[in-house]
């Protein structure tokens, strides 16, 4: 079955969806003392590292330890910070969901310089959100998933509406990740376990990849980090991967690819920040 015919066995259902905007996203033209530049510490044929904190998003162009490269404001305190190919082209860039009114901001610029391009209700109050391409048709769109009944509404548009696809896994606790093409994750932190779930395998939950990999209490990250990575025997553009930031010591974990084979180790940002990545641009 083709990954466009997998929502078509899935019943759409009803979200509570809140269209009115509460506060609008800052631009990143607004941001005092960060330098928001596409050509500063950024190469577009790798991937790069950020960290999201109360609204400013600040970026290291590399995998390794250091200071931020540039910054810049997109968002507010209490929003989650998501990445994705939101328009097509090839490159991902900004945006973020407010869980407390359901709303997300999208920005197709590559620092957001543009401020909000997409603004849509999708979701309620106590959601996490994840983005990825469900219906692979090369543009990333948003999900969530929603911690009270074990619930992924995935949507096939940046636009207000009902679940295109709906399903239920994992025990309370889980954090979902969004791996890269064909790849969903719940990563369990009580026992540091990662559970990959191919899209195709979605009605059938039970028939799940595992790999242990970190300690209890670490937290996952949203990558993908290998992709624009290449080893000996393998190029990684595009394939999923993890990677896991442990509080005890400040340290980034990257996987090559997937969980359990850790190929980075670095430290960057605070101890309350949100972490995120920016994978490489595609054909650049």
């Amino acid at each position: 079955m083709s990954r466009t015919g997998f929502f078509s066995r899935l019943s759409a259902v009803g979200l509570v969806v809140l269209t009115t905007v509460l506060g609008a996203v800052t631009p990143a033209s607004g941001a005092t003392g960060c330098q928001v530049d596409a050509n500063v510490g950024r190469d577009p044929s790798k991937p790069a590292i950020a960290v999201f904190r109360s609204g400013t998003w600040y970026v290291r162009g590399s995998l390794t330890s250091g200071a931020a490269d540039l910054c810049f404001v997109f968002g507010q305190a209490g929003d989650q910070p998501v990445v994705g190919d939101w328009d097509g082209d090839g490159q991902p860039t900004p945006g973020v969901f407010r869980p407390s009114t359901g709303t997300w901001y999208l920005s197709n610029s590559t620092f957001a310089q543009s401020g909000a391009d997409i603004v849509l209700g999708y979701g309620s109050p106590g959601d996490v959100a994840f983005t990825g391409d469900w219906d692979n048709n090369g543009t990333d769109t948003v999900g969530i998933y929603r911690p009270s009944d074990r619930g992924f509404y995935l949507r096939n548009a940046t636009t207000t509406g009902k679940a295109d696809g709906t399903f239920y896994w994992g025990l309370p606790g889980d954090v979902p990740q969004y791996q890269g093409p064909g790849v969903l994750t719940l990563f369990r932190p009580s026992s540091s376990t990662w559970y990959f779930l191919e899209p195709l395998d979605v009605n059938n939950p039970g028939a799940v990849r595992t790999q242990v990999w970190g300690q209890p209490g670490d937290v996952p990250l949203a990558g993908p980090w290998g992709m624009g990575s290449c080893g000996i025997l393998h190029c990684f553009t595009g394939s999923p991967s993890a990677g896991i930031y442990r509080p005890s010591t400040g340290e980034w974990h990257l996987a090559w690819y997937e969980a359990g084979e850790t190929k980075w180790v670095l430290q960057f940002g605070d101890p309350t920040d949100v972490r995120v990545g920016f994978p490489a641009w595609e054909g650049r």
